[in-house]
């Protein structure tokens, strides 16, 4: 499957980052990120699928995945692609320089 400009390969070989001016917080429905360039709020509804610590660059998308063991549950791991993906468009996070 094609991400528009990322395949998926990519999106799961690389650590991200938050953008410049972007904070993210734990809520009980997933994660808030706030950006200072905007948009201003983006709700995340991924429960407790990605932790805050994700975001500092430091693991690959795969490995947090794997650890997911979300083999039976197909859908939830595409999902999670998608979710990447749009908040890499959105500035939200970018491809941390330490892959």
């Amino acid at each position: 499957m094609v991400y528009v400009g990322f395949t998926k390969s990519m999106l799961e070989e690389s650590k991200y980052q938050l953008g410049k001016g972007t904070k993210v917080r734990k809520e009980s429905f997933g994660l808030l990120f706030y950006s200072s360039d905007g948009p201003r709020l983006l709700f995340i509804g991924c429960k407790d699928l990605i932790p805050t610590e994700f975001f500092e660059g430091k693991q690959f998308l795969r490995e947090l995945l794997d650890s997911l063991e979300l083999d039976s549950y197909p859908k939830i791991r595409q999902e999670l692609l998608k979710t990447i993906k749009y908040l890499l468009e959105k500035g939200i996070i970018i491809r941390s320089e330490s892959q």
